[in-house]
């Protein structure tokens, strides 16, 4: 028996130790040639060489094929519960500038819910906080709107394929996510009523049970919607369907990510004559609470107290002097409102689109804009914008 070359060897930490983040180092690279320079003069070489190409090169992977999506997709792959905040921070501090990386980011997200039901509902939170937190706005969309668009290009797909051949696995993923981001506030009660009427009408014309279990999952993320329908058909509908109905595990507790403010904000605003100053109050809130948190509060406040708008416009003003928030972090804030609750608001609260549109015309308008409307901001005087 021919005998074995010595062979130095690298442990692990030692290889690791030699990488950069991301990329194949050129020390590296000297170190793997050196193995395989010291392995064609061992005797396993002859053994081996039919299953090893020795012509393939290790290629250097430069800095700029490190794009901002590889970097979101790297950390896509490692996100998990125990690693949420981290990859988070991770991915809002990545850039995105066109709308082609945004179509392939938004399609990438749904392929990972789609495929990977059980985690479905740690995305839906990276998706509410990513919105939220206003990143990814080109000059053509935003990443909640090709995120949409995407979601109802697919449901459009799946409604036309009425057979029992489509891939149920992704229709029933689908209705998942649908539910799940309804139970996050990124979805109106509108849009959500909608398909559970959809879903009612199909099954109703096919009686084919898949129907019932798509508005199923569904009606248990909105159940105080159709809950007489679901007590009629509740005894004429499978045991598995009826099973579904009990089971609370379908459409699991809101992560705490994205679950409404545990601090009553509200009160801040309301007993606002107890400070000297919004200055105060602001910095009353920094104690206790969280400033985002907070904005997206001030900004719904007069949904129910339509009066405060001259208050609310203080605030604002204030919390931009005192960069608690941005103008960026208010748009966006607004953009989300706009798309996704107005349509339920302006039910009980048809003046609130004004009070947005002024916000916005104060504080996100352009310079000429802004001259324009000083110009004629004398005609709301101290009334509020009704």
């Amino acid at each position: 028996m021919g005998t074995v070359s010595k062979m130095n060897t690298y442990s692990p930490d030692f290889i690791y130790g030699l990488q950069s983040k991301y990329e194949l180092t050129d020390e590296l690279l000297i170190v793997f040639e050196g193995i395989n320079e010291m392995f064609k003069t061992s005797s396993q070489y002859i053994d081996m060489k039919k299953r090893i190409n020795l012509n393939v090169k290790w290629k250097l992977k430069k800095k700029e094929d490190i794009t901002s999506l590889n970097i979101i997709f790297n950390a896509l792959n490692r996100l998990c519960t125990t690693n949420f905040d981290t990859i988070l921070e991770e991915i809002k501090g990545v850039e995105i500038t066109t709308a082609l990386e945004l179509d392939k980011l938004s399609q990438s997200i749904i392929d990972k819910m789609l495929h990977e039901e059980q985690f479905i509902e740690t995305y839906v939170a990276l998706i509410y906080n990513l919105i939220v937190a206003g990143r990814w706005i080109t000059s053509e969309s935003t990443f909640r709107q090709v995120l949409m668009d995407k979601l109802h290009n697919i449901y459009e797909l799946l409604i036309k394929d009425n057979s029992d051949q489509n891939d149920r696995s992704k229709e029933r993923g689908l209705f998942k996510i649908i539910a799940k981001m309804f139970k996050a506030h990124l979805i109106s009660k509108m849009l959500i009523s909608n398909l559970m009427d959809n879903q009612q009408l199909i099954y109703e014309s096919t009686n084919n049970e898949k129907y019932m279990e798509n508005f199923i999952i569904l009606w248990l993320a909105y159940p105080e919607y159709k809950e007489d329908y679901i007590t009629s058909i509740k005894e004429t509908i499978s045991k598995r369907l009826q099973f579904m109905l009990m089971d609370n595990e379908i459409i699991s507790v809101v992560p705490t990510v994205y679950t409404k403010p545990s601090i009553e904000y509200t009160n801040y605003i309301v007993y606002m004559d107890e400070y000297n100053t919004v200055q105060d109050m602001i910095i009353d809130v920094g104690k206790n609470g969280n400033y985002i948190q907070f904005m997206g509060v001030v900004l719904r406040h007069t949904i129910d107290h339509s009066k405060d708008i001259n208050l609310i416009i203080k605030i604002i003003k204030q919390g931009l002097s005192m960069k608690i928030w941005s103008k960026q972090d208010i748009f966006a804030a607004i953009e989300h409102i706009k798309t996704v609750e107005l349509s339920d608001i302006v039910i009980d609260a048809p003046y609130y689109k004004q009070h947005l549109d002024r916000i916005i015309k104060d504080f996100l308008s352009t310079e000429k804009q802004d001259k324009e409307y000083r110009y004629k901001k004398g005609k709301y005087g101290n009334k509020s914008v009704r």
